[in-house]
């Protein structure tokens, strides 16, 4: 037994499929520009220094 859709309903799904793909590759590449524009602008993340170096060194532990 052979199942198939009329040949109009079938172009409108792949037709449907290609707008789909090409909408996806738009928002993927917007998403990538906007990513590269925020790293090239954001200033770079340092390391906060620690008000004591000697914090947490000493820990006394009675049981």
């Amino acid at each position: 037994m052979s199942v198939s859709a009329p040949s109009g309903n079938v172009s409108h799904e792949l037709l449907a499929a290609v707008m789909a793909n090409r909408q996806q590759k738009a928002q993927g590449q917007a998403a990538l520009e906007l990513v590269q524009e925020v790293a090239q602008t954001a200033p770079s993340a340092t390391p906060a220094k620690s008000a004591s170096g000697s914090i947490g060194s000493n820990i006394d532990i009675h049981v």
